[in-house]
């Protein structure tokens, strides 16, 4: 199942709103995902924000739920077809 998750009220938001979307695709009890494509352009390659990396990191090990236990999910960091380096969270 695909479920879209729009954080972008305005066409910009806060990385605390980046954050909490992916915690929530994430969390056993709201989007329980498999996979988080996180699909945003961020003009500054070396972009880094402590909450957008630990709610990845909380992805990667805390979703997933299945037999009660967590498999983690995959989070994947589109980057377009001109902003390499998009997403340093991820590496």
């Amino acid at each position: 199942m695909l479920i879209p998750i729009n954080i972008f009220g305005d066409p910009i938001c806060s990385a605390s709103e980046i954050a909490t979307g992916i915690q929530w695709a994430a969390d056993p009890d709201d989007g329980n995902a498999d996979i988080i494509l996180l699909n945003f352009v961020n003009p500054d390659a070396d972009y880094y924000n402590v909450d957008i990396a630990n709610s990845v990191s909380y992805a990667r090990s805390n979703g997933r739920i299945y037999g009660g236990s967590a498999k983690g999910c995959v989070v994947i960091g589109g980057s377009g077809n001109s902003f390499e380096g998009l997403f340093p969270i991820l590496k």
